[in-house]
C-alpha cells in the first residue's frame, strides 16, 4: 500500500470515529450552556473524556508520527496528518491528568454558564452588565456593574458545592501545567502555542 493510501485510510478511519463524538460533545456543551441542567453536565463531561481518549490513544499517535516521518513534501493529506499529530500530542499525558483536567474544566465551564451577577439585589445577565458598562453615563452604576461582573471569582456553583471559581481556575491551570510537563513542555501555555 502506498503512503498516500495508508495515510488517507488512517485519517478517514479516525475522522469516522471522532467526528460523531465531537458533534455530540458540541451539542451537549450547547445544551449545558443553555440550560445549566446537571444531566447535560454529566453527558458533556463523559463525551469530553471519550474525545480525549481517542486522541490520547498511543498506538494511533505512533502510527500518525510514523506516517509523518515517511511523508515526502507538502500536500493536503500531509497537513491533515500534521494537525492530527498536534491534537494527539497534547493528550499524551497520564490518564489521571486528562480525567481530572476534563472533569474540573467542565465544572468550571458550568460555573461560568450558571453564574448571574447581582446589581442592587437583583440578578442580572451578562448582557445587562455589558449594556451598563458600554452605555451608562452614571459612574456609580458603571462601577457597580463592573464589580458585579467580577463577583464570579467567589461563585461556588449552583448549590455551593464547589470551591470558589478563582480557586478552580488555579487548580485547572496547575493540572494543565503538570500534564504539559509530563510530555516535555515547560507549561500548558508553551504546549498550546507549539
Amino acid at each position: 500500500m502506498s503512503w498516500q493510501e495508508e495515510a488517507a485510510r488512517l485519517v478517514r478511519a479516525f475522522e469516522a470515529k471522532i467526528a460523531p463524538l465531537e458533534e455530540r460533545c458540541a451539542i451537549s456543551q450547547w445544551e449545558l450552556e443553555v440550560t445549566g441542567d446537571e444531566k447535560h453536565l454529566t453527558e458533556y463531561e463523559d463525551l469530553c473524556l471519550a474525545v480525549s481518549a481517542h486522541y490520547a490513544d498511543k498506538e494511533h499517535y505512533d502510527k500518525v508520527k510514523g506516517l509523518l516521518k515517511r511523508s515526502d513534501g507538502e500536500s493536503d493529506l500531509r497537513r491533515e496528518l500534521d494537525r492530527l499529530e498536534k491534537r494527539c500530542a497534547r493528550r499524551q499525558m497520564s490518564a489521571r491528568i486528562i480525567e481530572e483536567t476534563t472533569r474540573r474544566g467542565v465544572a468550571l465551564e458550568a460555573c461560568y454558564n450558571t453564574f448571574r451577577a447581582e446589581i442592587g439585589g437583583k440578578r442580572v445577565t451578562d448582557n445587562d452588565i455589558e449594556n451598563c458598562l458600554l452605555n451608562s453615563t452614571d459612574s456609580s452604576a458603571v462601577e457597580e456593574a463592573y464589580r458585579a461582573s467580577k463577583s464570579i471569582a467567589l461563585y461556588c456553583g449552583t448549590n455551593d458545592s464547589l470551591p470558589p471559581v478563582h480557586e478552580q481556575i488555579r487548580e485547572v491551570a496547575g493540572l494543565r501545567n503538570e500534564g504539559a510537563r509530563e510530555i516535555g513542555y515547560e507549561n500548558n501555555y508553551q504546549m498550546s502555542v507549539e
